[in-house]
């Protein structure tokens, strides 16, 4: 018989998309009579890059991530506020999306990494499904000490992620002490090296370098005109539109997917987001990253990265200057780890399943 799986996304960057889109590549194989549609407000012609046969696209009630300033830095104000007025409204916005649910009639929600369709599904009476390597409730955690609902917008959090019925986290990941998990190995896309092809669509010679700057998918506020040139170098940039220099190029413009460029690349410049730092470790690609500073998911991230992966932190200042020749140059005299096999992908799918 088929099934229906609804898969509700958060829409905070393009992690939550990447993380899960193999776990769904997976599940599909085990099941290929799968039904599955999307709920997520990220655009329907980005969702179809990672999620390319999918009944349907429906926008949230509340599923917003945490509002940034940038692609590193929070924006603690707007949070507070957001998270405010959801939590003042918290019952009707369940019931709202528990009725949503209803007509989209699911057999199980699969939720990364929302608390609200966890909570709406639980009074539908529908069973969810937890997966991730963060949680809100985690998060806002770290953020929340000054608000003034800050116990009651945990407490909620706490309830409706303690719904679900399993949460499934993959490895590396934040610790979650607030309800239990089941663990598994790394999960990632698998990208095909297009080296050759990207050299020529990039027109560079041979002996010039490749470096994709991706952060997420949010937007860096970076100087990309400010940046130095790199002799033999060329940047690739992710979601930002850079400036015309011949050292530089837009992915979207190469016609080449993110996955292919990371998997051709020489190296990656990023922030510890789970996407980017495990598929880079997942094809054994030389990683720089600036750290964020207080979200409470990178430490983990950090950690694994540098155990598994080749890698190197740099300042947030030499990024923001493009002063990064030298720590390049550091990166690629680094001995160089192999891949890491992305085990996880088919261990959540089979875990996923046993509710299907």
């Amino acid at each position: 018989m088929t099934r229906h799986l609804l898969v509700a996304l958060t829409g905070h960057g393009y992690g939550h998309a990447a993380q899960t889109a193999p776990v769904i590549a997976a599940l599909r194989a085990l099941r290929p009579d799968l039904r599955v549609s999307l709920r997520c407000n990220l655009a329907p012609a980005l969702l179809a890059v990672f999620f390319p046969d999918v009944d349907s696209v429906t926008n949230p009630t509340a599923d917003f991530g945490v509002p940034m300033r940038s692609a590193i830095d929070v924006d603690a104000a707007a949070a507070e506020h957001a998270f405010t007025t959801l939590h003042r409204r918290f019952a009707p916005t369940v019931a709202a999306e528990s009725e949503a649910l209803d007509r989209l009639q699911p057999d199980l929600v699969l939720a990364n990494v929302g608390y609200v369709p966890i909570a709406a599904a639980a009074r539908a009476g529908i069973p969810a499904i937890g997966f991730s390597s963060l949680n809100w409730l985690g998060i806002v955690r770290a953020y929340a000490t000054a608000w003034r609902d800050a116990d009651a917008i945990l407490a909620d959090m706490a309830v409706s992620y303690r719904a679900a019925r399993r949460f499934v986290r993959p490895t590396p990941a934040m610790a979650m002490p607030d309800f239990d998990t089941v663990q598994v190995g790394p999960v990632a896309r698998r990208g095909v090296p297009r080296r050759a092809e990207l050299a020529e669509r990039l027109g560079i010679a041979a002996g010039e370098r490749i470096v994709l700057v991706s952060l997420g998918g949010i937007d860096a506020s970076l100087d990309l005109a400010a940046w130095p040139p790199v002799p033999a170098l060329r940047y690739v940039v992710a979601g930002l539109a850079p400036p015309r220099r011949s050292d530089m190029a837009a992915l979207e413009a190469l016609g080449i997917s993110h996955i292919d460029c990371l998997a051709s690349c020489d190296a990656v410049i990023t922030k510890p987001g789970y996407g980017t730092i495990v598929e880079a470790a997942c094809h054994a690609i030389p990683t720089l990253f600036v750290r964020r500073g207080v979200w409470p998911e990178e430490p983990a991230l950090v950690d694994w990265l540098v155990a598994h992966g080749t890698a190197r932190e740099i300042p947030r200042a030499a990024l923001e200057q493009g002063a990064l020749a030298p720590e390049l140059s550091a990166l690629w005299t680094m001995a160089r780890k192999p891949a890491v096999p992305p085990t996880g992908n088919d261990a959540a799918a089979r875990l996923i399943a046993e509710y299907l």
